[in-house]
């Protein structure tokens, strides 16, 4: 026994081995009691609702195709395809990938992996720690503190791979090491022959492609803080060597990300871009920013209720809440440490009056580390650097995410401080070994106890026995679905809802589409397609032209065998009119307990329409599902009317649209836009001005506020431009245009209509 001891303390004193177990251990531990796991059942997602149904059919694509962007069984008939919403995340669906090889369960593979990102994260935090110097005691600490950081719990599932930010460690010590002027390549030069290739050269290159595949936002914020370091590392020491380095690991970490995306920009150079797909706003660098009295107010989710009262009050009656980013106490005095230090350094009375070279070392660092902070804020705090960023690009809005960096700094400062506050004390009250352990190991205990209820939830299982009702209920309706329509079969989803990250007129979210795929095998749906395109819009085309009947119809020929109505994400009247229409032809639908979903079988209208020939069938089919369609998001802010149709606003002076064909052919339809203008917003103008894509221009008149254009138009290949002329939003007292119903009927499809219409039922 004395042997195994004293072989543990051998091995604790040589090695950091030891560390990382303990480690890995502990904040396991806090993770299962932060979450209250022993109240989950993994086989039913965590989450499910809003993002956390997007990542589970993440999870699910990669288990059942090998790769997620692609999906055959989402956005049917043409499929999901996710080139039009480009990212660099790779590293996490590999991880699906994975775990694919030992579950087909997508719930428990997305739960396995939401856990797994507490030790991750604790591990990379002790190499951090470490190469700054912490001592081991406080790093069994804030080690597991930075793995139960409130940041972990607010992105949770919903945001899976922000939350799996076990890589901002790693690229910090590489920061760190470019700031001190060490190198960062180069190969180990003692050792035996075959190990020397993975010096410090691998390591930084495993650091820079972890980087570049974890998360888009990681990698530019490590980008960041890399540019600095060099920077301020060759001013400080004129070692262009050593920023050499930086500048390459820079370089590396941005074709990283290129290749990772590499595939997203050969879809847009071939099929054209989708600038609806990603859409962002410039003005959004500023609404997802932070504030620093965000970082150091108590999170929103604390277990103290005056505390949580605290933050509530904040965000409720302060505006631009942002995402709520928040450190944590512990972290929040890192912070704290880091400014004062800075302030301090710039004073001219810093680490060069210290005479203790360890202590000067350590004060170095903390400026050195202070300075990191800075600049972290001051890009990602409301007003900074990233609203500048965001004249040149809108694709990075989301800069308060920066507070997980901020955060892993203050830890190491607190760290850093603790330490030097532990050693000053042993000297002036001249402890020993075991006195020093025992007020070490007090402060670590104290450390750990005050972060966990500072940061981790109140009552994190509470919704877990709500969220596996629904989840087994939605379980048992997409069998008895799944049952219905048949092995292979295509289901048209009703009503049509925009997807990714959209609402729909009842408040549903854009997500909730793919909730039927979550439930099935083999059977396709219509929605889940990437907003922007025609193929993925196209029922909403359907929805909005055509009436119940002629919706079955043209369902019917496009391929579909049955109809899907979600009657939650109508409002009554809309939902009325259409379910008693497709009652009418259809007979009546299965209805799920709840009476939210209502599915239609198409069978007797495929059998009525057996009888057309193939040819116009087919003809119909491709012409339905790949629409010329009206994108007015460029001028226009969407919304919805009283009766939940689509209407979108006037944002300023432009007022133009696009008509985007994207078949190969010209297509003669019929053009027909309705506008309105709301009186008590401002002066409204006699008549409108329509220039349309053959150079035609169509007079408008407005009475009682209202105009309605229709005229007939061959839509060319490729996108075009509709111009509306005589409103000026951003014109003082000038009310803006208001966008109703909007719609390019096909000859095609809409003579097929009319004459199914005519047809005796």
């Amino acid at each position: 026994m004395r042997r195994v001891g004293r072989w543990l303390r051998d091995e604790w004193s040589r090695s950091d081995r030891g560390l990382y177990l303990v480690v890995a251990v502990i904040s396991t531990l806090l993770a299962v009691l932060s979450l209250e796991l022993w109240r989950a059942d993994l086989r039913v997602p965590l989450v499910y609702w809003g993002d956390a149904l997007a990542i589970g059919s993440h999870f699910k694509t990669v288990m059942e195709t090998g790769w997620y962007e692609s999906n055959a069984l989402l956005g049917a008939p043409a499929g999901q395809v996710y080139h039009d919403f480009p990212t660099a995340d790779n590293l996490n669906f590999v991880a699906a990938k994975v775990l694919g090889w030992f579950t087909t369960d997508w719930a428990l593979a997305v739960n396995l992996y939401f856990i797994v990102g507490f030790p991750l994260a604790a591990i990379t935090m002790v190499y951090l720690l470490r190469v700054c110097g912490v001592s081991k005691g406080m790093t069994l600490a804030l080690a597991p503190l930075f793995a139960i950081a409130p940041y972990h719990f607010m992105r949770g599932i919903g945001h899976l791979f922000l939350a799996s930010y076990f890589i901002v460690p790693l690229s910090l010590a590489l920061v760190v090491h470019v700031l001190r002027g060490r190198r960062i390549w180069g190969w180990r030069r003692t050792g035996a022959r075959w190990s020397r290739p993975f010096g410090r050269g691998a390591g930084t290159l495993a650091i820079v492609a972890l980087t570049a595949t974890a998360q888009t936002y990681y990698a530019i914020f490590f980008l960041v803080l890399l540019a600095f370091a060099g920077v301020a590392s060759f001013l400080g020491r004129r070692r262009l060597r050593r920023f050499i380095g930086a500048a390459v690991a820079g370089v590396l970490t941005a074709a990283g990300m290129l290749l990772n995306m590499l595939p997203d920009m050969l879809y847009a150079w071939i099929h054209g871009p989708n600038p609806t797909g990603l859409e962002r706003g410039h003005a959004e660098a500023e609404t997802f920013a932070l504030k620093l009295a965000q970082l150091l107010l108590p999170w929103p989710g604390h277990r103290i209720g005056f505390l949580a009262d605290i933050r509530h009050q904040y965000d409720e009656s302060y505006p631009n809440p942002s995402e709520y980013p928040a450190l944590g106490a512990i972290a929040a005095i890192g912070l704290v440490i880091l400014f004062l230090v800075l302030a301090y350094a710039a004073t001219r009375l810093g680490a060069r009056r210290v005479a203790d070279r360890r202590l000067r070392a350590r004060v170095n660092l903390l400026g050195g580390l202070a300075s990191l902070a800075f600049v972290a804020f001051i890009f990602s705090t409301m007003g900074g650097l990233s609203t500048l960023i965001s004249f040149v690009t809108t694709s990075l809005r989301g800069w308060n995410r920066m507070s997980i960096y901020i955060g892993a700094l203050g830890l190491v400062a607190v760290g850093i401080v603790l330490d030097l506050a532990i050693r000053a004390i042993r000297r002036r009250a001249k402890m020993g070994r075991v006195g020093s352990a025992v007020l070490a190991s007090a402060t670590a205990a104290a450390l750990l106890v005050v972060g966990f209820v500072d940061q981790t939830p109140a009552d994190a299982g509470g919704a877990y026995a709500a969220t596996a009702s629904r989840f087994h209920a939605d379980q048992t309706w997409f069998e008895r679905v799944e049952e219905a329509a048949g092995d292979g079969a295509t289901i048209l989803q009703l009503p049509y809802q925009s997807f990714p990250e959209d609402v729909g007129p009842t408040g549903i979210l854009g997500s909730e589409v793919l909730v039927p795929y979550l439930h099935t095998h083999g059977i396709a749906w219509t929605g889940g397609g990437i907003k922007g395109r025609p193929t993925a819009e196209w029922t909403e085309v359907l929805a909005a032209q055509y009436d119940p009947a002629q919706i079955a119809a043209i369902a019917a020929v496009a391929g579909m065998d049955g109809i899907h109505v979600d009657r939650a994400s109508m409002f009554p009247g809309p939902r009325a009119e259409l379910e008693h229409g497709l009652e009418a032809e259809l007979g009546a639908p299965l209805e799920s307990a709840d009476g939210r979903f209502a599915y239609y079988d198409l069978g007797p209208m495929i059998a009525r329409l057996a009888s057309l020939p193939a040819a116009e069938r087919d003809a119909v089919a491709a012409r339905a599902t790949n629409p010329v369609t009206i994108d007015d998001r460029r001028d226009f802010t969407r919304g919805f009317d009283e009766e939940g149709a689509v209407e979108s606003r006037q944002r300023d002076s432009d007022a133009t649209l696009r008509i985007i064909n994207d078949s190969d052919r010209e297509v003669a339809g019929r053009l027909e836009l309705s506008f309105r203008f709301d009186p008590a917003a401002g002066t409204v103008p006699e008549a409108l001005e329509v220039t349309l894509p053959d150079g035609r221009t169509e007079r408008v008149s407005i009475v009682d506020g209202a105009g309605r254009l229709a005229t007939d138009l061959t839509a060319r290949p490729g996108a075009s431009t509709v111009t509306i002329l005589g409103s000026d939003a951003s014109a003082p007292g000038s009310a803006p245009l208001i966008l109703g119903a909007r719609g390019f009927r096909d000859d095609v499809v809409a003579d097929f209509a009319a004459s199914f219409a005519s047809t005796p039922g």
